[in-house]
């Protein structure tokens, strides 16, 4: 062993492993060895005392063990044992009689552990010192690269936060954009719209100048119509589009659709029905204006291209647990139909049937395509099936979150007495027979049905009848006196509806428009029996100037920088006793809130101006309790869900988009003033 050389930054770790390979003695195996050094230059002892004081001072305790080559004699065992009583020492002798004897006998060692170190054991422990430096060298290499491979991580996570934040900015930027656009376009809209609304209302034009207004009226709603499916289409290209979560009637989406195309429907002579299965739930959880605007959608185009017959739809439910429902809704008309080769790719952007069904029905190609991309965005699908020449079904599946709210509208009647009754309907149509009977079966009643006046009189005459829902056109062919039915409802168009006064309708017969839903046949069956709904989902009041005429004088406060609309607004209001005091600016809103001796109770409020803006007007407004009692209604072009839940959260009461709707309009003002 003395001709053996060891490089001295590995003492250590030799007698490290030399207790490790004797693993089956009872050593320390966290043994810390002090070897000394066997060169032919060795060291002397007071360096090996030295060593051993400094290493206590290092790391505060001494060796396990201490490793003495018989190159030394016992004096070094002795020098440190005067440092430290309790050193054990393993040292490398011939185990001979004469030398335990002299160890024993002259020196009192008790701790020494003789054990003779073979040459083969420290050549093969070098071995395992050289590849154990190797593998610290190829581990120092991995951790240099792991260092590397973090830094390039962390270079490629602030690279990613960098785009991030990049695409953040430029989505903000592009909301932005189509606030402002939305903002823009909808402005001169309101103005053209607003102005042509006022002309209609006014009984002093000629036929000709009336029927010139309507047409600029009716265009430029399809313009806004237009307009809204390029910012909505833009919005789902750009990744904008984002959908409500909140509670809704299916019931309300069904009469939002009659509202908005039955005037339509009735100058064409179609009839529109609904058809809902009784299993499908009525209340859910999402977004009512989207489900509405496909469904419209949808139902507008059934009735640009068909000129006679009827359209459909229908209502189920595909798939139901306890969290959501999956549901189909169909619309079938009885159209010119869609040739085969051109069914697939009808719900491509900027696609039609056809050029010649471009020319002659006109339209974007962006409607099928924004359903579709929304019903994708639902979790389902939009497709289509044709019969060329006799008409189309479109079909829509969403994925919609059930309603568990018990306060909330379950269609049941309130009492026993109001099931069971006999009804007798009459209409020509059979589409409107077919669907009026299944709802009111699904309210427990006994129907039966006629198609004619005569069929109807003798029915009556031979048949107990509780309720006659008939026809309004039938009903008013013939008198009625010699037949008696305690309840009459009479079945109306929807342009009929609009344009009776309050004092055409017979006080002894109840009126259901058409068409009708679940919701508006429970209201009725209610008022019949006098009974009132708690949620008063009344059939809407359409408001008019002459309801804002019974109102007492008022004066309210616009806050309106564009001038045009300023003199829209007053001239919706011509003629009523509410007189208007307009602001510039937000700034103006304040200055005349704050000085003015007359106590406004409601303001009109702009969301863009210059200065001061509506939002920050109104918090500012808020901010002193003397005008809580304040509606403030925000008038704004960007209708997206975003800003309609700005505008409350910042303390207005309604919202209410520009070009603004007359009978929302009416509505809001009768609703605060009165």
């Amino acid at each position: 062993m003395s001709n053996t050389n060891y490089k001295s930054s590995l003492n250590q770790t030799l007698a490290i492993l030399y207790a490790e390979s004797n693993a089956d003695q009872d050593y320390n195996k966290a043994i810390l060895s002090f070897v000394c050094k066997t060169l032919e230059s060795s060291l002397t002892l007071d360096n090996i005392l030295a060593q051993y004081i400094i290493y206590k001072k290092r790391y505060g305790y001494y060796f396990d063990f201490v490793i003495v080559d018989n190159t030394f004699d016992l004096n070094v065992v002795e020098k440190i044992l005067e440092i430290n009583p309790r050193q054990k020492f393993i040292m490398n002798v011939k185990l001979d009689t004469d030398f335990n004897k002299t160890v024993d006998s002259t020196h009192g060692i008790e701790n020494l552990i003789y054990e003779p170190i073979k040459t083969s054991i420290i050549s093969k422990l070098f071995v395992d010192i050289l590849k154990l430096e190797e593998d610290n060298s190829l581990l120092a290499r991995y951790f240099r690269e792991n260092e590397k491979i973090e830094q390039a991580n962390l270079a490629i996570a602030d690279d990613n936060h960098k785009k991030i934040m990049l695409l953040e900015n430029k989505l903000k930027s592009q909301g932005d954009f189509f606030a402002s656009m939305s903002h823009e376009i909808r402005t001169p809209m309101n103005a053209i719209i607003g102005m042509s609304q006022i002309l209609l209302d006014d009984s002093s034009l000629s036929k000709k100048q009336i029927q010139t207004v309507k047409t600029v009226n009716n265009s430029s709603n399809m313009l806004l119509g237009i307009i809204n499916d390029i910012l909505d289409y833009s919005k789902i290209e750009a990744g904008m589009l984002k959908l409500e979560s909140i509670s809704f009637d299916l019931n309300m989406i069904l009469d939002y659709v009659a509202d908005m195309i039955g005037l339509k429907i009735q100058e064409k002579g179609l009839e529109l029905v609904f058809d809902v299965n009784h299993n499908v739930n009525k209340q859910f959880i999402g977004d009512p204006l989207r489900v509405s605007q496909i469904l419209l959608n949808l139902v507008s185009n059934a009735v640009k291209f068909t000129d006679e017959g009827s359209i459909l739809l229908q209502v189920k439910t595909l798939q139901h647990n306890e969290n959501d429902s999956f549901l189909s809704f169909e619309v079938r008309d009885t159209g010119i139909g869609i040739k085969k080769d051109r069914l697939n790719s009808l719900f491509e952007n900027y696609t039609q049937a056809d050029d010649e069904t471009s020319r002659k029905y006109g339209g974007t190609g962006l409607g099928l395509s924004i359903c579709k991309q929304l019903a994708t965005i639902m979790q389902g699908d939009v497709w289509a099936e044709s019969d060329y020449g006799n008409g189309s079904s479109f079909f829509v599946t969403l994925k919609l979150q059930n309603e568990f709210d018990n306060s909330k509208r379950n269609y049941r009647l309130p009492s026993k007495d109001l099931t069971n009754k006999n009804i007798l309907l009459v209409d020509s149509r059979v589409k409107t027979i077919n669907a009026l009977k299944y709802m009111l079966e699904y309210f427990k009643m006994q129907v039966d049905f006629t198609h004619n006046i005569a069929e109807a009189k003798k029915y009556i005459k031979d048949n107990k009848v509780d309720i006659l829902f008939i026809d309004e056109d039938i009903y008013n062919q013939t008198a009625w006196d010699d037949i008696y039915v305690d309840k009459i409802v009479l079945i109306e168009d929807w342009m009929v509806s609009i344009k009776k006064n309050e004092d055409e309708y017979l006080e002894h017969l109840t009126y259901l428009k058409r068409p009708f839903n679940q919701q508006m046949l429970f209201e009725t069956i209610l008022s019949l029996y006098g009974y009132k709904d708690k949620e008063t989902l009344a059939k809407d009041k359409k408001y008019t100037k002459d309801d804002l005429k019974k109102l007492t004088p008022q004066k309210i406060l616009l806050a309106e920088d564009n001038h045009i609309n300023q003199a829209v607004i007053k001239g919706l209001l011509t003629g009523t006793n509410i007189e208007v005091f307009c602001a510039n600016d937000g700034e103006e809103v304040l200055e005349e809130l704050f000085t003015s001796e007359y106590p406004y109770k409601l303001i009109l409020m702009d969301i863009n101006m210059p200065n001061l803006d509506g939002y920050e007007a109104t918090s500012k407004i808020r901010e002193n309790y003397k005008y809580d009692d304040i509606s403030i209604i925000a008038l704004s072009g960007d209708v997206s869900t975003e800003d309609i839940e700005r505008t409350k959260n910042s303390g207005m009461q309604e919202h209410l988009a520009k070009p603004i709707d007359i009978q929302e309009f009416y509505r809001v003002l009768i609703s605060t003033l009165s």
